[in-house]
């Protein structure tokens, strides 16, 4: 029999909610008020809008890791995996793109809100992965 999900399952199943719920609702602005762009540069927008099928994909992993997690079941350990994976990988490439670029010296309020979608990416992604790497043997029961 499996044991009931831990308090910190629950609170990285709410993290993992959050992230999903946040990844949509960056999107919707960006397609919509367009608020979150940092530029309007041809060729930032080009690069942002690259990212929709990746962020999509890894929010409704992170989302379905995070209901399967609540539920004590083994198949939220490859799924808030790959997430956390992903998240670390478009972290890197956004990361990288803005230095490249000098983005960061240009510290605008859209900015800030992108550096801080970089670092949550890359201590979020890695942490998450590490987090259900070590709850595999618990959740397999």
């Amino acid at each position: 029999m499996k044991p009931p999900p831990t308090w910190g399952d629950r609170l990285h199943a709410v993290a993992m909610g959050s992230v999903a719920g946040g990844v949509a609702a960056y999107w919707l602005d960006y397609f919509t008020a367009g608020h979150v762009r940092s530029s309007d540069d041809a060729a930032y927008i080009a690069f942002e809008n690259a990212f929709p099928a990746a962020d999509g994909l890894m929010a409704a992993s992170f989302a379905t890791s995070a209901w399967h997690l609540t539920r004590g079941r083994a198949v939220a350990i490859p799924l808030g995996i790959a997430a956390g994976g992903a998240m670390t990988f478009l972290g890197a490439m956004d990361t990288l793109w803005n230095l490249e670029h000098g983005s960061y010296r240009h510290m605008t309020a859209d900015m800030a809100v992108e550096t801080g979608i970089n670092i949550i990416s890359l201590v979020f992604g890695p942490w998450t992965v590490a987090r259900l790497w070590r709850r595999r043997e618990a959740l397999a029961g």
